[in-house]
């Protein structure tokens, strides 16, 4: 390896961005990612970016999005490859509302579920298909100049689409894995031997070359060190303004202790959100003053409401704006965090760190995670004591637990402190950006080639 010469990279490194979702406030890995990124200046960072979405520009505000027509494939066969699929021109993995092309209503079960494998199945095999560059893009990426590739990588396509984008100029991935895709991606398809062969060909070319790689957890650092014998870094989402709490709090008299619930309800949340519903319709007449509350969208308030028990011990409330996020998780006593006991879920999120738990921390409130005892977010609670983990999906264990947290002022005090320390620890935004900048700005000034765009 060589230092560049040709780039004299002084203060912050030009960075593009290559993902599947664009810059957001929706999705935990957008969060995380505008969270590190804040700060950064405009003009040196870009990004090329896949999903049907409208991407923030609170931090970055150059994006170019490729569609099913930048695909490697005669345009003839967009048309008639999308209505096979089910996909829209707008993003080859976007499916359209309603039935899928070729499904109708009068096939029986069985028809319906084959037609439905088969376009999941040709949707799979479309990642094998690379993007190209049309000369406008081009252009335009040779006006920016990149000097590093950021990427969260998750697809062949886009792990294809990176190393593109790195060739031409010349210049290092720095990837950051936010669960643990490569070991389940496409694992369910009927082309699993070939469709993984090339994942794991493609992965091991941006590990080997890529100087600095980033986790999301330090159990994926663990786990990925073994997997690959390579370092890995743990960098997980970061919060400005961490509270300080400064003296012990009293219990109010009569007071409610409210159990506050954050975010989506997909993957399994759903059916655990009704699991502590259940528990506390059952704990009213010896606790009457627990009170549980939701904040997410609209269309999971919907679901919650079609729940059996969750409606009538639960009150709903709208996610909370940036503005609104910290007064509306210090107003909480106990905050839940929820993840899938399924087999599948469980696997791929279990070295996944929720962009949601250092938001949990920063506020310095007693933590209930409800999830698997090896999934990552437990680990980290019972290492860094700053969480009750009911590890099964058992409704006595889980009712003892938040039972022994609501009556007990002090063991709540004492989780929340360790909360806010690992808050600073590991989270702070003020450490972590810079943290993040001297990570990139190592990874831009290392590199195996001259930089430059590929005259070949």
């Amino acid at each position: 390896m060589v230092i560049s010469t040709s780039c004299q990279i002084t203060g912050y490194p030009r960075v593009l961005v290559v993902n599947g979702e664009a810059f957001n406030l929706q999705s935990a890995s957008g969060f995380t990612m505008r969270n590190l990124f804040r700060g950064w200046p405009k003009e040196r960072i870009a990004q090329i970016y896949t999903a049907a979405m409208e991407p923030d520009t609170g931090v970055c505000s150059t994006f170019w999005r490729l569609r099913l027509e930048d695909l490697c494939m005669p345009h003839r066969l967009w048309g008639p490859i999308a209505s096979w699929l089910g996909v829209t021109l707008e993003s080859p993995c976007t499916a359209r509302d309603g039935n899928p092309s070729g499904v109708k209503v009068t096939d029986t079960r069985f028809i319906r579920n084959a037609k439905m494998r088969l376009r999941s199945e040709g949707a799979a095999c479309l990642d094998l298909i690379p993007y190209r560059l049309n000369p406008n893009l081009l252009t335009e990426l040779d006006g920016f100049r990149p000097e590093i590739v950021y990427s969260f990588l998750g697809s062949t396509r886009i792990m294809g689409l990176a190393e593109m984008v790195a060739k031409r100029y010349r210049i290092p991935i720095v990837p950051h894995f936010m669960d643990d895709w490569p070991e389940t991606q496409y694992r369910s398809r009927l082309l699993a031997p070939l469709l993984r062969i090339v994942l794991k060909q493609k992965l091991w070319s941006i590990l080997k070359q890529s100087s600095v790689r980033l986790v999301i957890s330090n159990a994926m650092a663990e786990e990925y060190e073994r997997r690959y014998d390579m370092d890995f870094m743990p960098l997980m989402n970061c919060v400005d303004g961490i509270s300080v709490r400064e003296q012990k709090p009293k219990q109010s008299k009569g007071g409610s202790v409210r159990v506050v619930v954050l975010g989506n309800l997909e993957r399994g949340r759903l059916a655990l959100l009704e699991d502590l519903a259940v528990v506390i319709a059952n704990l009213r007449d010896s606790l009457p003053n627990l009170e549980l509350r939701l904040y997410t969208k609209p269309e999971y308030q919907r679901m919650a409401q079609n729940c059996d028990v969750l409606p009538t011990v639960a009150t709903f409330h709208n996610s909370p704006t940036d503005a609104e996020l910290t007064q509306t998780l210090s107003e909480a006593d106990i905050l839940v965090h929820l993840e899938s006991f399924d087999a599948v879920e469980a696997r791929y999120f279990r070295y996944s760190m929720s962009a949601k738990v250092p938001l949990y921390l920063a506020v310095g409130k007693a933590i209930l995670v409800y999830g698997p005892n090896n999934n990552a977010v437990a680990r980290y609670a019972q290492s860094a004591n700053w969480g009750c983990v009911v590890g099964r999906r058992e409704r006595q264990l889980l009712s003892d637990t938040l039972v022994r947290l609501v009556i007990s002022p002090d063991l709540r005090y004492t989780l929340g402190q360790s909360a806010l320390e690992a808050a600073h620890k590991n989270h702070d935004a003020s450490q972590q950006r810079v943290r993040f900048h001297h990570v990139l700005m190592k990874a831009a000034m290392i590199q195996t080639h001259n930089s430059g765009p590929d005259a070949e």
